[in-house]
């Protein structure tokens, strides 16, 4: 007997800002952040994916993206103050997003790659339906 697969695919346009927010806004669960630290996360990765574009040790793009001048740059594109910046860093911490000495948890970085128009998100859920 062949097993049934139950699967949707759905296509979401966006553009390289708007897919960090909603790839940061897919994986709340593992994070539970706020609209605000979503925003600055999601802008710390596009500044990360920028970064990538011209440098490829991940330990130096991490160097250069939480450089405090990259940090300035990313507040003042989400408009908050110095101190709502440092909470949000530190609850970025908090959750592992930002991990080991000022790094990106490896776990919150799609793999994108230059000159690539799309990503594909693959979700599994598996649940007991018995309870």
């Amino acid at each position: 007997m062949d097993k049934k697969i139950n699967q949707a695919v759905i296509r979401i346009p966006c553009n390289l800002q708007e897919f960090f927010f909603y790839w940061v806004k897919f994986l709340k669960p593992l994070h539970n952040l706020t609209e605000r630290e979503i925003q600055v996360a999601a802008e710390l990765l596009l500044e990360r994916y920028e970064i990538s574009k011209t440098l490829e040790d991940p330990n130096f793009i991490d160097t250069v993206l939480l450089s405090p001048e990259s940090k300035t740059k990313i507040r003042e594109k989400v408009g908050i103050t110095v101190q709502h910046f440092n909470c949000v860093y530190k609850r970025l911490k908090e959750v592992k997003i930002i991990v080991n000495n000022n790094q990106i948890n490896k776990r919150f970085i799609p793999k994108l790659y230059p000159n690539e128009n799309n990503f594909n998100l693959t979700l599994f859920f598996e649940f007991d339906i018995c309870k």
